[in-house]
């Protein structure tokens, strides 16, 4: 036997109209405040509309008001990465980060997959973009611009334009980094940094190149790709030549640990050997690791949240002056630039 359960009828703006005796059209502005409608018959009809149930249908809203109450992440990379995008912890802490802000603001939020492919922002819809360290040529962002979206980079275009961006100010750390290991007393300071093409690692070799012709120093630059980050074998390229550094920056954490491990296995100490300065990200309570990393921090929470203030602005038609908003970051001293009385 088939048995049927009749369903709940969606109460519509025009039963709402029927039942309070007036067009759809007052009904819209009553709810929506808008229109010369008295007091006492908006709130007649916003009454009549709660005890009939009536829910406003949140696509005819977007499509009325041109907006969706939606913005969404994309995330930019040169290649996929080895592990999920949510396990990159300075990923990971910058998505929650930017959900909290976005619901502060008033505004949902979606998390687009880490691929170049762009069709799957045509199936969502949403009033504007943030996307995290853009890559050369990144398809994504070309198509953004091309559709007019309301958009703001975490990290700059290496490749230029004007869009609003906000980051850390990667040429002044990078020189912060080098005076203090120069301070330390460092003579051949090299540079590990991860080939991720994007202006983050282009920004950190400029810099260490402008600060090397400056010192009369000889660069020392070691690239690694992104997949191979972790290996301890291409942090060892770093240690392995014929003059080798007695200090390193690395532009990771990931490469800093994998030179840590080369260190280690070369029977060199640090920082007595070599001295290693890595970025990080800023973290409450920062993982134990012997001897203690210095470290440039970089503040993944700060940045996306400004980062989501100023994505809302735009939208809303209040855009900041400048287009360009730089976070300083820290240099935070650890073991590995610090020897101890017992080394010295």
């Amino acid at each position: 036997m088939l048995i049927t359960m009749n369903q709940p009828t969606q109460v519509r703006l025009q039963d709402v109209a029927r039942e309070a005796g007036v067009s759809t059209a007052t009904v819209s502005h009553a709810l929506n405040g808008k229109g010369r409608i008295p007091e006492s018959t908006r709130a007649r009809i916003r009454d009549i509309a709660e005890r009939m149930g009536y829910r406003p249908n949140a696509a005819a809203r977007s499509l009325a008001s041109g907006r969706t109450g939606l913005i969404a992440l994309a995330f930019s990379l040169p290649a996929a990465l080895p592990v999920p995008l949510t396990d990159v912890d300075y990923f990971s802490r910058a998505i929650r980060a930017a959900t909290s802000r976005a619901l502060e603001r008033g505004y949902a939020l979606v998390i687009g997959p880490p691929t170049p492919e762009t069709t799957v922002w045509s199936r969502i819809p949403f009033d504007g973009v943030v996307v995290f360290d853009p890559v050369a040529n990144d398809p994504t962002v070309a198509e953004f611009r091309q559709r007019r979206v309301p958009m703001v980079l975490s990290g700059r275009d290496p490749g230029g334009g004007n869009d609003f961006c906000v980051d850390n100010d990667h040429l002044a750390g990078t020189r912060l980094v080098l005076d203090h290991l120069e301070a330390c007393g460092a003579q051949r300071i090299a540079l590990l940094a991860g080939d991720t093409q994007d202006a983050y690692s282009r920004d950190c070799v400029q810099a260490y190149q402008h600060w090397c012709g400056e010192h009369d120093r000889e660069p020392m630059t070691t690239m690694v790709p992104l997949g191979r980050m972790r290996r301890r074998d291409e942090a060892d390229r770093v240690l392995a030549q014929s003059n080798p550094p007695d200090a390193v920056y690395a532009t990771d954490e990931v490469l800093a640990v994998a030179l840590l491990d080369a260190a280690r296995a070369r029977e060199l100490n640090v920082p007595r050997d070599v001295m290693i300065v890595a970025a990080a990200d800023r973290q409450p309570e920062p993982p134990a690791q012997t001897p203690s990393l210095t470290t440039l921090e970089m503040n993944a929470v700060t940045t996306a949240e400004r980062s989501i203030d100023v994505l809302v602005d735009v939208i809303e038609a209040k855009p900041p002056a400048n287009r360009m908003l730089l976070i300083p970051a820290e240099l935070v001293l650890g073991e590995s630039t610090a020897m101890s009385e017992a080394l010295r």
